[in-house]
């Protein structure tokens, strides 16, 4: 929705004239149009709220996952929007056969690429390419005879993984029975697969107090 490029193109209306509505890849046009409308919506002057409920019911028109109102991964949103525009707004009517170029491994990273781009452009051609696709370079060596293989793919997003965190806190009370301290809120950080005995020996710590693994920190206990 902020991509100058694409903004401009779906907002001066200069996507029509390249609505491909024979692409059988495609959705006919009808999910370009959809979303050149909510484009319009949100970019009108003076609007301070759109309620995007046309353009939602189209996507799930044409991908059942995001039919519903359940929570759903807004990059898989992403690719399938971008995928779906692409294919609508296809300059191509008729994509051309490539044949694979066995000579590619002798030629220089910027000439393979720029050959296998020119291939890959040959078939696809849209707005969306024009702006949001890259090459991505992969490289295979052979373990026997070491022969290099390079490949640069088409590709428009790049998935990141988060890694997981190892350790976990727990918030929680502790409070002495014999009365001796004020209840006190306390955070123990312990690793994800730490047993209750693991959080009972960090809250002791916590407290100051001995522990044993059959009593939760000597005389005190924690509530959540």
């Amino acid at each position: 929705l902020h991509t100058v490029p694409l903004m401009r193109c779906f907002l001066s209306g200069a996507y029509v004239a390249d609505i491909n509505e024979a692409n059988p890849l495609g959705q006919g046009g009808e999910l370009a149009r959809s979303f050149g409308s909510l484009m319009g919506a949100l970019w009108r002057p003076g609007v301070q709220f759109v309620t995007p409920r046309s353009f939602k019911a189209k996507i799930g028109h044409f991908c059942h996952v995001f039919s519903g109102y359940g929570q759903q991964d807004s990059q898989e949103l992403l690719a399938f929007l971008l995928d779906g525009l692409h294919e609508d707004l296809n300059r191509i009517k008729k994509k051309p056969y490539i044949e694979e170029d066995e000579s590619a491994d002798t030629l220089p990273d910027d000439a393979l690429a720029a050959k296998q781009w020119a291939a890959h452009r040959a078939r696809n051609d849209s707005l969306v390419v024009d702006h949001c696709l890259g090459l991505y370079r992969s490289k295979l060596v052979c373990p026997r005879c070491n022969h290099v293989s390079r490949k640069f793919d088409p590709v428009m997003y790049l998935s990141l993984p988060l890694p997981e965190s190892r350790m976990r806190t727990f918030r929680v009370t502790l409070v002495w029975a014999d009365g001796s301290r004020a209840p006190q809120r306390v955070a123990a950080e312990v690793p994800s697969v730490a047993t209750v005995i693991d959080l009972l020996g960090a809250l002791a710590r916590i407290g100051g107090v001995p522990h044993t693994s059959h009593t939760s920190a000597a005389n005190s206990r924690a509530t959540s």
